[in-house]
């Protein structure tokens, strides 16, 4: 803290600890405001369920945000895994009105930016990023079935591009805790894919992604094709921040629930 406040300065910090207030005041008031439509108008709720990319549909009438934290859809599956992902996910969806509701999930950015290149150096190459994917996208596929099995009405979001970077830092960041949030990252993931990797893994993701969505006649919401550039990577009106894309993408998550759902939001 005595660091912030030395580089930053006080009154930044307070101004950052009133915007950070402030908006989760504002996502909240948008929660009950979309219960309160749904209900007085008998409309659909969609449930936006997943990692931090869940974020980017904050402040959206209609949508309901439950980010079950940094969970892999290679893991998604395990019911023993150490963030409780398939634990967290029934439960979230188990609030549902399954008559007239939707979900949509947000699964795979983490799997593409940091563990599939780093599992793929740490065999030695002797299992293909190729076959790391399929693997993922067969434990994916097995929450998927199950969800389908409970009536559930849900959507799969696609993995958005690569960012430059692997670590998102936090705008009240100095110069040391960014180094700090470099080596722990590091410490914890030996092998990092460079950006160009990065870019092919998620693009490579996402086709195999669609493809297992389109076989087995699961609605998939291909946001890749709309945010990416031509190198693969997040166009800039999309950033957000290091990692995550911002809520300019949601006209056109939109007309898509409109076109494979026949949803008006």
């Amino acid at each position: 803290m005595s660091e912030i406040i030395g580089e930053r300065g006080i009154i930044f910090l307070i101004k950052y600890t009133l915007a950070i207030y402030v908006d989760m005041v504002v996502r909240e008031l948008y929660q009950v405001y979309s219960y309160l439509y749904a209900w007085v108008f008998n409309k659909p709720l969609i449930y936006v369920i997943g990692d931090s990319h869940s974020w980017a549909f904050k402040k959206q009438r209609s949508f309901i945000i439950n980010n079950i934290g940094p969970a892999t859809a290679y893991n998604l599956c395990n019911q023993d895994s150490t963030i409780q992902s398939y634990r967290k996910l029934l439960q979230a969806v188990g609030k549902i009105d399954r008559r007239k509701d939707y979900v949509i999930l947000t699964f795979g950015e983490i799997d593409c930016r940091v563990h599939f290149y780093n599992q793929y150096m740490k065999n030695g190459g002797k299992i293909s990023l190729d076959s790391l994917m399929d693997m993922t996208i067969e434990n994916y596929g097995k929450v998927l079935f199950e969800l389908r099995e409970k009536g559930i009405n849900f959507l799969v979001y696609g993995v958005v591009p690569a960012a430059r970077d692997v670590v998102r830092y936090p705008p009240y960041s100095t110069k040391k805790i960014r180094e700090e949030l470099v080596n722990s990252f590091k410490s914890s993931y030996r092998y990092q894919a460079s950006p160009e990797m990065r870019s092919y893994i998620n693009r490579r993701f996402n086709e195999k992604l669609k493809a297992f969505c389109k076989a087995n006649q699961i609605k998939y919401l291909d946001i890749y094709s709309v945010v990416a550039d031509k190198q693969g990577f997040v166009k800039d009106e999309f950033v957000a921040d290091e990692i995550h894309v911002n809520g300019k993408i949601m006209p056109y998550v939109k007309a898509m629930l409109k076109e494979e759902m026949g949803l008006e939001t």
